[in-house]
């Protein structure tokens, strides 16, 4: 149903100056709600957050690199096994 303009809406009044001067900020008027809007805003926070790096590559593995879907993903779970081999390579008694 289309209103016209100089169709008054029942549901939104206009508002007086009275209803103006009573009205306040929703934080005030209803905390629990503001702060619902509050948390809910932004990604979680987690335990362990990713960081950003910043690195310098040949142009060829950067090329290959975006190639891949997940590429970020690719190379964190390479460096990762890596971190790991070095590591069992200087503690060997770590797996006996």
């Amino acid at each position: 149903m289309t209103k016209h303009p100089e169709t008054p809406d029942n549901d939104s009044p206009e508002w007086s100056d009275e209803m103006f001067a009573e009205a306040m900020p929703m934080r005030k008027a209803m905390p629990e709600v503001a702060d619902a809007f509050k948390r809910s805003r932004g990604r979680p926070k987690i335990d362990n957050p990713k960081q950003h790096i910043g690195m310098r590559l040949d142009a060829d593995i950067v090329d290959w690199l975006r190639a891949h879907e997940g590429y970020n993903a690719m190379v964190n779970e390479t460096l990762r096994r890596e971190m790991q081999r070095k590591r069992d390579q200087n503690n060997p008694s770590i797996h006996d």
